[in-house]
This record gives C-alpha cells, structure tokens and sequence, in this order.
C-alpha cells in the first residue's frame, strides 16, 4: 500500500464484483443540478473520472476527499457525498467534509490497476442497491424485470458489498 500514501490521482473505477461488474460511472438524471448518482454502468461503458485528493493515512487505508475530475466538465468539480438514504452521489453545491477510506486489498506496483475496498468515514464498505424498474401501473412495489439501475450506497440494506479497481489515469 506504501505505494499510493501520500499521493492523489485521477482514474477510473470498476466494480470487480462477482454479478456486479462494470464501470462506475453517473446518473444522468440529475445532470441540470451538477450533481449525480453513482452507479454500476453495463461493461463497455465509459466510467466517470473521479478525483482522489489524498488527506492522510492509516496502517492499512488511505483516506481521500473525492471528486469528479476536470476531464468529465459537466461534472468537474463535484464532491463524493452521501444522501440521508445512505446512496452516493456528487454534489455541486451542497457542503460535502466526510472523507473516503481505500484499503488495497492486493500488491500494487505503477501501471497496473489497484484492487481495493472502499469505505465511507465510518468504515461501511461500498456497496451496490439494485433499483428494478416498476412494471405495470407505476403503483405498488417494483417487480423485477430485464431493466433496472445499480446504484453505489454504504446503507446497511444495500445488498451487494462491492471489491473495485482502478485505472489511474494521472497522478497529481
């Protein structure tokens, strides 16, 4: 891990979990307020660049404030924050202090991608929200179908706990 402390980068992520892998990229339905939800993209997809601002660190996390990087413009600039409901999603205007823990979870040198676990301040591993689309008359509860939307949350409920990697684009 001595690799990454004390550094900041930009780069991709990937969930690399078993029925759950993908990019991590962002809603688009909140794209008129500069902010989004993160979300488990279909393979193929291009992830989000996310921001890695390193604050300090542990025997065995780093602890990073995150971003959306400048090289997504729609977006740069947002902070990685939690909604009351436990999803995460980038905010524009909103006041975002809580900070981000990565616990490599495999020996990383330069160039390759680094595997790891990822945290909210309280330690709740990221996990993944399966919102299935409601079928039928739009009352009552969603019944799963082909189509729904994999959303990033630390909440308890949150059925998937997700492992990642990262492609680092740049460091800073």
């Amino acid at each position: 891990m001595s690799t990454i402390q004390g550094k900041s980068f930009v780069a991709h992520l990937y969930s690399i979990s078993e029925a759950a892998e993908g990019p991590i990229g962002l809603s688009s339905e909140l794209a008129l307020t500069n902010s989004g939800w993160l979300t488990r993209q279909n393979p193929g997809a291009t992830p989000v660049p996310l921001k890695f601002d390193y604050i300090e660190h542990t025997e065995d996390r780093v602890h990073y404030s995150v971003s959306v990087a400048d090289e997504a413009p729609e977006y740069a600039g947002t902070v990685l924050g939690i909604s009351r409901n436990g999803y995460l999603g980038v905010y524009g205007v909103a006041s975002v202090i809580d900070f981000w823990k990565v616990e490599v979870v495999r020996s990383w040198t330069e160039g390759e991608y680094l595997y790891f676990n990822w945290r909210d301040h309280q330690g709740h591993r990221v996990s993944l929200h399966r919102e299935y689309e409601n079928s039928g008359s739009g009352r009552g509860p969603a019944i799963p179908t082909s189509r729904f939307t994999d959303y990033l949350s630390v909440a308890p409920t949150s059925a998937y706990v997700l492992r990642f990697k990262a492609k680092i684009l740049k460091w800073l």
